[in-house]
């Protein structure tokens, strides 16, 4: 008696089945004398359309540039393209706020490239710890109201300004 349950339990399940997976196909049936075609519409000609479009052949020789491949050209490498004037436009920019007064009032001293022996820049404050890693950079010293400042900075936008104890200064 079970088995008989199941099999037409299984019988309707499959019926059911078979009804949902035709109705999600989407499957029509035509009626007669019906057209279910959907309409096509027809591209209007260039005689009904006077604002149409029309190509313009170019040459590409009037467009590009014409390149010597006789010279040589180097890529330019990556970072800051002038670091040197970037990093005394910086630090003079960071003094003219911390005086307030205006970057035209301060002059470079002297400015030399330098290789820090670690990520302190020269100028270690004895609470923190720095990445032991050479470091290229510049030493900078501004003169301002009749007081020089010097400044320590990486090549990337890094800089500090420095005491002559050594230490930053806050």
């Amino acid at each position: 008696m079970k088995r008989t349950v199941l099999k037409n339990l299984l019988a309707l399940f499959s019926v059911a089945l078979l009804i949902i997976l035709l109705a999600a196909c989407g499957g029509t049936v035509d009626e007669p004398g019906v057209d279910s075609t959907p309409p096509v519409e027809e591209t209007p000609s260039s005689e009904e359309t006077p604002d149409a479009v029309t190509p313009v052949p170019v040459d590409m020789e009037d467009v590009t540039e014409e390149v010597d491949e006789e010279e040589p050209s180097e890529m330019p490498q990556p970072g800051i393209p002038d670091p040197e004037a970037f990093m005394t436009e910086q630090v003079t920019l960071a003094l003219a706020e911390r005086l307030g007064i205006d970057a035209a009032e301060i002059t470079v001293e002297s400015l030399a490239a330098v290789e820090w022996p670690d990520a302190s820049l020269g100028c270690a404050d004895p609470d923190q710890s720095y990445a032991q890693v050479i470091t290229p950079g510049f030493e900078i010293t501004l003169a301002a109201g009749g007081d020089t400042y010097t400044y320590h900075t990486d090549m990337q936008g890094l800089f500090v300004l420095c005491g002559e104890d050594g230490r930053p200064v806050e």
